[in-house]
Formats: structure tokens, C-alpha cells, sequence
């Protein structure tokens, strides 16, 4: 596979679908990302996601659901529906982790445990988001 791993190089969708694992939903969110010009562009993206992500219900927030290792509070919900596919959902106290946590739960609801596991998370770094994470 022809793998381009220089810093601002364009990879097309199909390059990180094809090369990240990425379901079409989160390829595409991602290639958008990457295109962008400068991190200041990714990171308003990412807050405009979070402002639109869809309210975790308070009962969900509980420690068995709380992402550790993270600064900021982050919470995930998994639900199995009865097609296979899983639906997430997903709340952070800060704007940043918010929208991150808005470009999984969009970009993975609706895909089978099989094309989650085979996500790499190297994507992130691919997609240019990677410069205020903790």
C-alpha cells in the first residue's frame, strides 16, 4: 500500500478509509478535517460538532462509563441494537473533547462491533486534530 506519511500531505477518503480501517461515516468527517488549512480551522470544526451533539442522558454518566487517562471528563454509552449495529452516545465537560466524542459517536453509530475493532486510532493523528490532546 502506498502510505504517505508526511505531515500536510493530502490523503484522500478512500486513502484513509482503505488505510485507517475507518467506516465511510468517519472516513469522511476525518478527510474533512484533514483538509482543512490550519489547526485553528480543525479545532472550530470540532467545537461546531460538539454544539451539536445530541444531550447523554445524567443516568448514563456514571464511572463504569467515564474514558480514563483523559484530563477533561468524558463519558461513552454503547448500545447493541437488535440489527448488530451499535449506537453510541457521549458527553465531555470540555468543548474540545466534546467534539471529538461528537466525530466518533457520528462517525461509528450504526457500524458492527467487527468495523469498530478494526478503527485504528492512528487516524486522529492522520486527520490533524492531534496538536491539544491530552
Amino acid at each position: 500500500a502506498n502510505r504517505r506519511q508526511l505531515s500536510g500531505s493530502r490523503v484522500g477518503v478512500r486513502s484513509l478509509e482503505t488505510e485507517y480501517g475507518l467506516p465511510p461515516k468517519l472516513a469522511s468527517v476525518a478527510t474533512a478535517l484533514q483538509s482543512l488549512p490550519n489547526d485553528r480551522l480543525r479545532y472550530q470544526q470540532l467545537m461546531a460538532m460538539a454544539s451539536k451533539l445530541k444531550p447523554m442522558a445524567k443516568e448514563l454518566k456514571t464511572p463504569d462509563r467515564k474514558v480514563p487517562g483523559c484530563l477533561s471528563t468524558v463519558h461513552v454509552h454503547a448500545t447493541l441494537e437488535t440489527d448488530g449495529t451499535i449506537t453510541w452516545q457521549g458527553d465531555s465537560d470540555a468543548l474540545i473533547s466534546k467534539g471529538l466524542v461528537a466525530l466518533l459517536v457520528n462517525g461509528l453509530s450504526g457500524c458492527t462491533a467487527d468495523e469498530i475493532s478494526a478503527v485504528q486510532p492512528e487516524f486522529i493523528k492522520a486527520s490533524g486534530i492531534t496538536a491539544s490532546l491530552t
